[in-house]
């Protein structure tokens, strides 16, 4: 359990700028015709979703 936070001035921006590459390899991922290419797809996928909460996200985590 925990909070999200968003600082929207510094997110937005930032959001706005890696979303849609975000979306263009998870459907390249789901559309992968091998296990190889789903991987390397996946592989961006993380990253863009990282980068789109790089600045401005922080989570404050209620638990140890």
């Amino acid at each position: 359990m925990g909070a999200d936070l968003y600082l929207d001035s510094l997110h937005e921006p930032t959001h706005r700028r890696y979303e849609p590459l975000f979306y263009r390899w998870a459907k390249k991922r789901d559309n992968a015709k091998s296990d190889q290419a789903r991987e390397a797809a996946q592989q961006q996928v993380s990253r863009y979703f990282e980068l789109m909460h790089s600045r401005g996200y922080f989570r404050d985590s209620y638990n140890d």
